[in-house]
């Protein structure tokens, strides 16, 4: 009977830090959606903010500048890497661009 009460007790004690456990995974899990959902928004304004500076920078250019600013300022991506060494082409690319910045 005594035996049984200890085991009794292991068992308490084992499901209570379990339980604590996965409350802490709970927890960070929601800070991780939390997290995302802010950097989401600032990523939004940021590109919302860009998208007005140009279009400021484009008004707001003399005349003989502002072909010079239509054709050059709203570059868009690169579609076409061949041949180019400044560009990345898949996730792995990536990871290692990252990990030689210290990331």
């Amino acid at each position: 009977s005594g035996a049984v009460m200890n085991f009794v007790g292991d068992v308490e004690a084992a499901t209570a830090r379990i339980d604590q456990h996965l409350t802490d995974i709970m927890l960070a899990q929601d800070f991780h959606d939390l997290t995302g959902q802010v950097v989401a928004k600032v990523v939004s304004l940021a590109t919302e903010l860009e998208d007005s500076l140009v279009k400021l920078l484009v008004q707001a250019a003399p005349p003989e500048q502002a072909q010079k600013v239509e054709a050059a300022v709203l570059n868009g991506p690169v579609v076409n890497p061949e041949g180019r060494t400044d560009v990345v082409k898949d996730q792995a690319e990536v990871d290692d661009l990252l990990a030689s910045l210290g990331f």
